[in-house]
């Protein structure tokens, strides 16, 4: 079977028009169900309406353009969950191997080789140090300088909401959450804030240790405060 799941925003995803094609279903009823699962989960606080992302196709030697949709692991499962017969079983099985081998993958390339132990510590710094060495005999003082301020720079820096909210000149995170809910950059679930799909596994929160962790990256609190002035 090809690979019909593909990496988006970070996190594996496939298309309305993979899945019309793999359970031979026509383009515009799967845009027609998936349409209707937004309005009908719309309804539920609980559920994660980020699961679907709308975009557009075109046909080759035609202009016009059509609507398509993203869907992440939950909308696939929720999308085909009517689909029946042994050979719509086995595409779903299917699906969700390559779902998960992706979401692994993805997983092992973020990761960060942090040091376990003293030992592996002191031999990354040695490691670091004949770098610098060499890099010193590359380049002129001025620059070699400025490579070492710029490796030097604090890495996986981390801020609240309320440090976010008081950078953006708001008062509270309270304030900052109900403005980014009105941009639908974030939703509330569960007694959680979480992103919106378009805006997930782009660097913007802490996904280092927690996968609900409500700490914001550097990257994370400049997008915030460039849609905050908005």
């Amino acid at each position: 079977m090809e690979s019909l799941v593909i990496v988006k925003n970070d996190q594996p995803v496939t298309t309305s028009l993979d899945v019309a094609k793999t359970f031979g279903k026509e383009h515009k009823n799967i845009v027609r169900d998936v349409r209707n699962l937004i309005l009908e989960s719309s309804k539920v606080s609980s559920v994660d309406i980020s699961m679907f992302l709308e975009d557009r196709y075109t046909v080759k030697n035609n202009s016009r353009s059509y609507p398509m949709y993203y869907m992440n692991k939950d909308g696939f499962t929720l999308l085909v969950m009517g689909f029946n017969g042994r050979k719509a079983t086995q595409f779903k099985l299917q699906y969700i191997a390559q779902f998960n081998r992706m979401a692994d993958e993805i997983k092992n390339r973020n990761q960060v080789s942090l040091p376990r132990t003293y030992a592996e510590a002191l031999h990354q710094l040695v490691e670091k140090v004949d770098e610098n060495e060499k890099l010193k005999a590359q380049l002129t003082q001025p620059d070699f300088e400025k490579e070492v301020l710029k490796q030097s720079k604090p890495i996986n820096v981390l801020y609240t909401t309320e440090e976010v909210a008081e950078y953006c000149g708001l008062t509270s995170a309270r304030l900052l959450n109900k403005e980014l809910n009105k941009k639908r950059i974030i939703y509330f679930q569960k007694g959680l804030w979480h992103l919106y799909f378009p805006y997930q596994g782009r660097g913007y929160k802490d996904m280092s240790s927690r996968r609900n962790s409500q700490m914001w990256t550097d990257k994370g609190r400049e997008f915030i405060k460039e849609n905050v002035k908005e």
